[in-house]
């Protein structure tokens, strides 16, 4: 009897593990349809040099924290006039694009 008790109650948790592993992933949204398609990042621009390719733009965000904007021809500016130091700008890229995992972080823009 305690045998088939344990195998019962091992069954149970076998199966807790199983359905706990194929639920919905707690990444804090509820489904994937969920998820944004572009994030962005702000800040204060300290250089900006041209590319072969088109830009690559010096950032500082609001804590201090570096980032490179690299820019091309696909890039899209909504205005006219020219970037320079001490400009707000703010990149939107993909979500789910590949990064390369340098510091300080390059996004492409």
């Amino acid at each position: 009897m305690m045998k088939a008790l344990s195998i019962i109650i091992l069954a149970g948790l076998l199966t807790g593990v199983v359905v706990g592993m194929n639920g919905a992933p707690d990444n804090g949204y509820d489904t994937p349809q969920n998820l944004p398609y572009y994030l962005y990042v702000t800040g204060t621009v300290i250089s900006s040099d041209k590319t072969e390719d088109g830009f690559r733009i010096q950032i500082e965000d609001a804590n201090g924290n570096p980032a490179t904007l690299m820019t091309s021809w696909k890039t899209v500016f909504p205005f006219d006039s020219e970037i320079k130091e001490g400009d707000t700008v703010t990149g939107y890229y993909l979500a789910n694009a590949p990064m390369i995992t340098v510091w300080p972080a390059e996004y492409t823009i």
